[in-house]
């Protein structure tokens, strides 16, 4: 190897510069570029993406306030309460309520209760009874308590779906609509959630075509179709675009 290719390598590499961690403080090498551009802009030099994550972080360490516990955990800055921080909710519920005596409905004793409350109490409805409803789904008769909506998740799955004739109903409105603002039977790509609710309601596309009282569209590339113009097009497509190009 010659003298005039040894320096044309060194000439090509890389001119590297010592820098320090902004976290961690350790010695670790920049090419000279990387450092004008951070020097320019004002960025931080970091070893590794552990050490930029910490460095970024704005929470704090703390220690759990229940005294049975005594954990440290990280907590971001908008989290952290200015009167106790625990853990966990298990730790939070076992400070909270120490000396909170309950009767025998499951409420503390200090439960505040509205007028309203205190008047049934006084006709010997419970708390429970009082804080109880049914169930919004219409074809089930059990209880709920409060603030629950459901008695279970079938109940909820089955109130929120919905029938058959629902999407029946909503299918033919949309495609009577399309059909007076355009002169024709939309295609299904045109109006996918038209045509969702068209499967559910019917089965399938061209029955839900049939019982909104229109002619199923042609096979596209089937037969030929005359535009309103008197041109023969390939296609029913080719025949759309042709009209919309004599409007």
């Amino acid at each position: 190897m010659t003298i005039s290719v040894i320096l044309r390598i060194l000439d090509s590499m890389p001119v590297l510069i010592n820098v320090s961690c902004t976290n961690c403080a350790r010695k670790f090498q920049v090419p000279l570029k990387r450092f004008n551009e951070s020097k320019k802009k004002g960025w931080n030099f970091y070893c590794s993406r552990e050490c930029q994550g910490e460095c970024k972080k704005t929470g704090k360490t703390l220690v759990c306030d229940n005294p049975a516990c005594s954990k440290t955990f990280y907590r971001i800055k908008s989290e952290i309460n200015s009167t106790k921080n625990f853990c966990s909710q298990s730790c939070a519920a076992s400070v909270n309520n120490l000396g909170v005596t309950r009767n025998k409905q499951g409420c503390p004793e200090n439960f505040k209760r509205s007028s309203y409350s205190r008047s049934k109490q006084a006709n010997g409805i419970s708390a429970q009874q009082l804080l109880s409803k049914k169930c919004r789904n219409p074809k089930c008769e059990k209880s709920v308590l409060s603030p629950r909506i459901y008695c279970s998740h079938e109940c909820h799955m089955h109130s929120v779906k919905k029938t058959k004739v629902y999407h029946q109903e909503k299918a033919l409105k949309a495609i009577k609509s399309f059909v007076e603002e355009h002169g024709r039977i939309p295609f299904k790509r045109e109006v996918p959630a038209i045509y969702s609710r068209a499967r559910r309601g019917f089965g399938s596309w061209n029955k839900a075509i049939e019982v909104a009282g229109y002619r199923k569209n042609p096979v596209r590339f089937a037969k030929r179709k005359r535009a309103k113009d008197g041109h023969m097009c390939d296609s029913f497509s080719e025949a759309l675009i042709d009209n919309w190009l004599s409007k």
